[in-house]
């Protein structure tokens, strides 16, 4: 496959910002555990961050993590996920959470705990 050669003439904020799009394109999908009956933990990490700057400062960070654990009889799952965001001088996100979950075919129903922290940024 032969790419097309592009120069970027003019600022590098226009080059980021077109990589930046680019990357939108690129990773719609978010990543899943895959679910194999078999006892063993699979695993499923994901992390991001954003900087920008210019009229005005932004960042934000986010970070994920699961783990999953099925057999014929079960299903267990553990989960935590982090969202921190500021734009100037104020904090636009802040969120944690953290849980776990079982399924199990012995009992109908599903059993949850879980724990979420999201202060109110006034």
């Amino acid at each position: 496959m032969i790419l097309p050669k592009f120069a970027f003439r003019g600022s590098w904020p226009a080059a980021a910002a077109m990589a930046g799009m680019a990357s939108l394109c690129i990773s719609t999908a978010s990543a899943q555990v895959l679910v194999k009956k078999d006892n063993q933990w699979r695993y499923s990490l994901g992390a991001g961050a954003s900087l920008s700057s210019g009229n005005s400062s932004a960042r934000s960070v986010n970070v994920t993590a699961e783990a999953l654990k099925a057999t014929a009889q079960d299903k267990w799952t553990i989960y935590g996920r982090m969202l921190y965001a500021r734009n100037d001088s104020e904090t636009t996100a802040d969120q944690a959470s953290l849980g776990a979950r079982t399924n199990c075919a012995a009992t109908t129903g599903a059993r949850n705990c879980c724990w979420e922290r999201s202060p109110s940024t006034s």
